[in-house]
């Protein structure tokens, strides 16, 4: 549910109760390694955050995510181009209304897979737009 305005909150929506628990932030957060982190350095916490988000995602055996944050998410990349690598793969990636997508919301990700990429749209909609 999107709560939107502003507010002191950490985040301006919310996540349902019943859905909190497969969010990978919470998963990460409840993480005894995370939980338990004593340093005052935020610069060793992001790489101890980070090195979990890489173990969860690891572990999980589906990930639902946008095209972007699929390629971008900083557990999922690691370096700067061309020396990228991928700590985490997946079998198979599954794109999602590919039909309005562009070309490169669709190869980008595609590169995380190691086994298929699976392409679902109907060539009836409307295109990508591109702004």
């Amino acid at each position: 549910m999107y709560k939107g305005g502003t507010t002191n909150c950490e985040r301006s929506f919310w996540i349902q109760p019943h859905l909190e628990e497969h969010a990978l932030h919470w998963k990460v957060s409840e993480y005894p390694k995370v939980k338990s982190f004593s340093s005052q350095s935020q610069e060793a916490f992001d790489r101890c955050y980070e090195e979990v988000e890489v173990q969860v995602l690891r572990n999980s055996r589906i990930v639902v995510s946008t095209c972007t944050t699929a390629y971008l998410h900083n557990a999922l990349v690691k370096g700067n181009p061309p020396h990228v690598l991928r700590p985490v793969s997946f079998d198979s990636i599954v794109i999602d209304e590919a039909a309005q997508a562009s070309e490169p919301d669709i190869v980008l990700p595609a590169t995380s897979a190691s086994c298929r990429v699976i392409v679902v749209g109907d060539h009836k909609q409307l295109g990508p737009v591109v702004t």
